[in-house]
């Protein structure tokens, strides 16, 4: 029992030091939108291991909101997922979610992560990729003056390239 303790706190102490390990295969992400809406900048790229980020510049005169509860990810094995934003409370995550509104001339930066990863995920471990050969599918639902539109991107898994030192 005291050896598991002074494990522990060897462990927590290195904490800090261990801020670049993550266990599971981590990997290179590219996204690459695949349609467009007019008056709207949208970027999606990963915020990292299971989280990503999304970025949508309003550059229209009237309001526009993101519609979470009709965006989803689709992953490389072609299952859907709720996204769900970061701020969410794992309690809260399959309640529905108010849209994201993006005023005239602003700009929204937010995190999300796809439903049933809510809770499961930490710093520490990334979920396997799948089937890496397919590309996963980002469908994001806008309200765009009245009217409902989806924007969507796909995102290419690649492994990193070890170089030598």
């Amino acid at each position: 029992m005291k050896r598991f303790h002074i494990a522990f706190v060897i462990l927590f102490s290195m904490a800090p030091f261990l801020g670049g390990c993550v266990v599971g295969q981590q990997w290179n992400v590219t996204v690459e939108s695949t349609s467009r809406i007019a008056g709207l900048d949208i970027e999606v790229s990963r915020a990292g291991n299971d989280f990503w980020r999304v970025s949508a510049k309003n550059n229209t005169r009237y309001p526009v909101s993101l519609i979470w509860d009709e965006s989803s990810y689709i992953s490389t094995t072609g299952n859907s997922s709720r996204l769900v934003r970061g701020k969410t409370r794992v309690i809260h995550s399959g309640q529905a979610q108010p849209a994201s509104p993006i005023p005239p001339d602003s700009l929204l930066n937010e995190v999300f992560i796809r439903e049933g990863l809510v809770g499961r995920t930490n710093a520490f471990y990334a979920t396997p990729v799948g089937n890496p050969d397919n590309a996963a599918r980002i469908y994001l639902m806008f309200d765009v003056n009245g009217k409902r539109i989806p924007w969507t991107a796909s995102a290419r898994f690649s492994k990193p390239v070890k170089t030598k030192k």
